[in-house]
């Protein structure tokens, strides 16, 4: 009977190791500790709810910028929104800089829920030097905005 526990104790120690081993190793592996805010905190940006959207975008120096692409920006965004896109980065980035750099805060977002391309720009502007907590994400994204039903624009962003 002890045998057949350590045995058991042994193949579960064995097993764990390897599910650790290859979540570590794997590009789509998970975070062990954490969420995306513990992530987003130790790059230097923070999470933001729609309540807090909403007051900041009253303040003066708030900048909020959508992170997905040209075509679904022209869809529809968020009111003043600044369209850079992830995936283009450089380009988009060239043209907002002058905003960018006045903005006391700012507030990216994309299409909310499992869409990553929010925290890839906001990791984007945080090596530009953009940091100290002046990068927040909205995780809702445009859909949280809309479920609100708050108000859309459409078209393309015209400096």
């Amino acid at each position: 009977m002890r045998r057949s526990l350590l045995q058991m104790a042994a193949l579960v120690a064995i097993g764990s190791l390897v599910g650790l081993t290859y979540n570590a190793l794997s590009p789509g592996g998970l975070p062990l500790r954490g969420g995306t805010a513990a992530r987003l905190a130790q790059e230097g940006a923070r999470m933001m709810s729609l309540q807090e959207v909403r007051y900041y975008l009253q303040q003066p120096g708030t900048v909020i910028v959508d992170a997905r692409s040209s075509e679904e920006f022209e869809l529809g965004h968020i009111p003043h929104a600044l369209n850079v896109p992830a995936d283009n980065f450089a380009p988009y980035y060239a043209k907002v800089a002058p905003e960018l750099q006045k903005a006391k805060l700012i507030i990216v977002y994309c299409s909310g829920g499992s869409c990553g391309t929010s925290e890839e720009l906001a990791k984007e502007l945080i090596a530009k030097g953009y940091s100290d907590n002046r990068v927040a994400v909205f995780h809702d994204g445009l859909p949280g905005w809309m479920r609100a039903n708050l108000p859309i624009e459409r078209g393309t962003y015209k400096p």
